[in-house]
């Protein structure tokens, strides 16, 4: 095992303790709206819910790609990294300005061992992180990565 390569549980741990706050309620129901971005649960159902946001062309943007955020996670939990990052890349371009989309596809580039993708995403999000205790445990996430 690559010494300088984080373990899987930590990239996992970090990546969901890096991203609570969820966006503001739009046109969708709020059963879905409820059970994207608040539910209790991951894997295939978080991934049905968010499609629904994710489809409903009334949304904001910034709504869509939070959906598309959370959808990407339970993407990247699940194993299907290429989902995940798909997913990522569209939130990325639908709120350019959050780093929430652009740490978590750095996560799922580290969980399909693309170890360069996932720190140069990292490396880009980090001047976007505001002061506190996400850019402190992201700042030490990076510095495992040089150690």
């Amino acid at each position: 095992m690559n010494q300088n390569r984080p373990s899987a549980n930590f990239i996992v741990i970090i990546s969901l303790s890096l991203f609570v706050s969820t966006p503001a309620t739009s046109q969708s129901s709020l059963a879905e709206y409820e059970a994207c971005f608040r539910g209790s649960f991951g894997g295939t159902a978080r991934i049905l819910v968010c499609s629904s946001v994710v489809a409903d062309a009334s949304q904001a943007p910034e709504i869509r790609g939070e959906a598309l955020r959370l959808r990407g996670l339970a993407y990247s939990l699940d194993g299907e990294h290429d989902l995940a990052i798909r997913d990522l890349t569209e939130a990325i371009r639908l709120s350019p300005e959050s780093y929430k989309p652009v740490v978590a596809r750095g996560f799922a580039y580290f969980r399909a061992n693309s170890a360069d993708l996932g720190a140069s995403d990292l490396r880009r999000a980090l001047p976007m992180v505001p002061p506190g205790p996400d850019r402190e445990q992201l700042i030490r996430f990076l510095e495992t990565l040089n150690n």
